[in-house]
């Protein structure tokens, strides 16, 4: 065998190891509502999943100081948010946030939300004990208050 196909292999070896590709994880359906005058904060919905195990334990967005993954539960009554440190994403499973009361919280907006805008985020996902994967995505920006008209 010649050095260049012996070079081919090993190099493919190598890119072929990896546990997890950008690809075999998939976002769908991410949006967020537009915002108020003054709100300094949104929530990101959104599907995810995973042809392998991995965790999600991430945000960030350049249109916002900090992120944060967030759980909604209700506790005596009352709808409480909490900042948690990780979301399993289970092999071949998708996880949809809405259906969950989990979300992705944006906080210190640098500007307004407008509709039929997209904003930028990036999921930091956990492989294995070694590896970690930035994954970039846009969310739809809806509008601030949902349209129930309908035309018959």
């Amino acid at each position: 065998m010649t050095k260049l196909i012996k070079w081919a292999i090993y190099l493919g070896a190598i890119l072929l190891s990896s546990n997890v590709y950008a690809d075999d994880i998939e976002i769908l359906h991410a949006w967020t509502r537009a915002t108020a005058p003054g709100q300094e904060s949104a929530a990101i919905d959104l599907m995810i999943s995973s042809k392998q195990t991995a965790t999600l334990i991430g945000v960030k967005s350049s249109l916002a100081q900090s992120a944060e993954l967030h759980t909604m539960q209700e506790e005596h009554g009352v709808m409480q948010m909490r900042e948690i440190k990780s979301i399993e994403l289970p092999a071949g499973t998708v996880i949809n946030f809405s259906e969950t009361g989990v979300h992705l919280m944006l906080i210190g907006l640098k500007m307004p939300l407008k509709e039929g805008t997209k904003v930028p985020f990036t999921l930091i996902i956990k492989i294995s004990e070694k590896e970690t994967l930035e994954l970039k995505a846009e969310a739809t920006v809806k509008p601030l208050v949902e349209n129930h008209h309908h035309h018959h």
